[in-house]
């Protein structure tokens, strides 16, 4: 489920926009079922700017995260274990290149404000933070940093979703097997 934050407004519905995600996924068989329109009644007054590092080794997410999702559990108690959520924030993150944050096997992640207005980098960005939460996937440069598809040098970007690349969306074969088998438990409680 995609949950605007304090008013966010989206450049198009949720329908266009799951149809931009399934065309991403499609290549590994897989859909995207968004669950009907936008959560957008939670306000929780965000201002500033966005924290996005962890807190700890042990803990997927940071003491804002935290309290955003338990603010959000609180507001919506219907929340399901099976769901995950992506918070569309009016803010930006700390770090000004980051676009999103979700830890593996978590259920909750941030969007960023300044992709927000842009369809295609709103699509790609909410694809690759489901990449790490749902299916497990790690960015290529960290999984296979030797191998020379997939290893670059400084400034060098591959077209792959899991890659920093603004508009790339290409999967491997290796990740089409982990999308249809992520190497997980399941699905861990957001740490809220």
């Amino acid at each position: 489920r995609i949950v605007t934050v304090d008013g966010v407004m989206l450049p198009e519905s949720a329908a266009d926009l799951q149809v931009r995600l399934n065309n991403i996924y499609k290549q590994a068989v897989t859909k995207v079922d968004l669950g009907g329109d936008y959560i957008t009644s939670f306000t929780p007054g965000l201002s500033g700017i966005f924290s996005d590092l962890p807190s700890g080794w042990l803990s997927a997410y940071n003491s804002q995260m935290s309290s955003l999702i338990n603010e959000f559990e609180d507001v919506y108690p219907g929340v399901e274990d099976d769901t995950y959520y992506l918070f569309v924030l009016p803010i930006n993150s700390e770090t000004p290149t980051r676009s999103g944050f979700m830890p593996k096997k978590r259920k909750y992640g941030f969007i960023y404000n300044h992709v927000v207005s842009n369809p295609v980098a709103l699509a790609k960005t909410i694809a690759h933070e489901l990449g790490h939460g749902a299916f497990v996937l790690e960015h290529t440069f960290e999984t296979y940093e030797n191998n020379t598809e997939v290893n670059r040098q400084a400034g060098e970007r591959t077209n792959n979703l899991m890659d920093y690349d603004a508009t790339g969306t290409r999967l491997y074969k290796y990740q089409w097997d982990l999308i249809h088998d992520p190497v997980t438990a399941p699905l861990l409680p957001g740490d809220g």
